[in-house]
Parts: C-alpha cells; structure tokens; sequence
C-alpha cells in the first residue's frame, strides 16, 4: 500500500516535526497529533481538504487512529 503520509525531522529546532502529505484527497480530512513517548507534550492539528468529488467522508482520525 501507498504511504500516504510523511514525516521528517526539521532544521528549527529540537521539538520540530513536519508533515507532508502529498496530493491530498477528502479523506485525508481530520486531526493530526504530534507527540512525544513518556511526556505530556502533544499537539494537534485538524486539516480540512475540501474535494468535490467526495463530499462526505470519513476523517483520516477516525480510520487510522494517531499518526
């Protein structure tokens, strides 16, 4: 299956993540968290595609859990 999500380390600073998500669709609608293991130090962030040819979908959150 195609990897449809990418995360790389970036150059500003220790706490610094970037997602990519390259050509994105309707279903990649929905929240992203970024977190560190055994801290409360979290982040999220809801991304809304719109796509006209997918007018109801089910959100990246509901069917892949915590990327």
């Amino acid at each position: 299956s195609e990897e449809r999500v990418e995360v790389t380390d970036c150059s500003d600073g220790f706490f610094c993540k970037m997602l990519t998500i390259p050509k994105v669709i309707g279903n990649d609608t929905g929240a992203y968290k970024c977190f560190y293991p055994d801290t409360d130090m979290a982040s999220v962030v809801y991304v809304y595609v719109q796509d006209y040819r997918s007018p109801f979908i089910a959100s990246v959150s509901d069917q892949h859990g915590v990327v």
